[in-house]
């Protein structure tokens, strides 16, 4: 690669390779060196995202999120930029930011799944309602993606609607059996259709799958509220 560039210095194609392979390597600060000359080069969505990853895992996310901002300011839309930035303002605790972008980004691209699942779950306690129906547009355009059943099927069982959360919860277990949020959302979602037995069968498989998932205190206080009721 470096010989290359030698022959190739004005190549942005070189340098992102090269940037790579100090990424592989973990030498953070030089793969950021070899990104910006890419980007220096062409200001392309490729050079700006791997710029935002190797100022991220070299400890300056906020620098990397200032990039992709003005990134986006000077072109236009691109839905891997808008997304990677939308997650990096969530991780920095930044949920109003967050879902501003997912909202520009589902203008751009009505028919992005997974962009109009993740505005679902950070709409999840802002909105209820207005998260569910982006919920149930991403089901129409990924009627099989077991996230977006699960999304939409826990929305719904939040809102009441038991009845069709059930079914989207049970299909989404279906096509992944091993994921704990959803075996936690069966369970709760099971535990307020009053099917007891199979409620702490599908909230204990979420224990014994993972003790990080986000309900996993929850779970703990179903399954011994279950266990009395279950004895009597």
């Amino acid at each position: 690669v470096e010989k290359a560039l030698t022959l190739h210095p004005v190549s942005e194609a070189a340098w992102l390779l090269l940037g790579d392979i100090r990424l592989a390597q973990r030498d953070f600060q030089q793969a950021t060196r070899d990104y910006e000359k890419a980007n220096e080069l062409s200001d392309s969505a490729d050079s700006v995202l791997r710029l935002y990853k190797s100022k991220a895992l070299s400890g300056n996310a906020v620098e990397g999120i200032e990039r992709l901002t003005r990134w986006l300011d000077a072109n236009n839309p691109d839905t891997r930029v808008l997304r990677t930035l939308a997650d990096a303002q969530y991780r920095q605790g930044k949920r109003d930011e967050a879902i501003k972008i997912y909202e520009r980004l589902v203008q751009f691209a009505p028919d992005n799944a997974l962009a109009l699942n993740n505005l679902a779950n950070l709409l999840h306690t802002v909105d209820i309602e207005k998260a569910l129906k982006f919920a149930v547009r991403a089901r129409a355009v990924a009627p099989g993606n077991a996230a977006v059943l699960d999304t939409v099927g826990w929305l719904q069982v939040q809102v009441g609607d038991l009845k069709s959360g059930l079914a989207n919860l049970r299909e989404a277990a279906s096509r992944s059996s091993r994921d704990p949020d959803i075996q936690y959302h069966l369970g709760v979602a099971l535990q307020e259709f009053g099917q007891l037995h199979s409620a702490r069968q599908h909230l204990e498989k979420a224990l014994r799958l993972s003790e990080t998932f986000e309900g996993h205190e929850d779970a703990r206080i179903r399954l011994q509220i279950l266990a009395s009721l279950l004895s009597n």
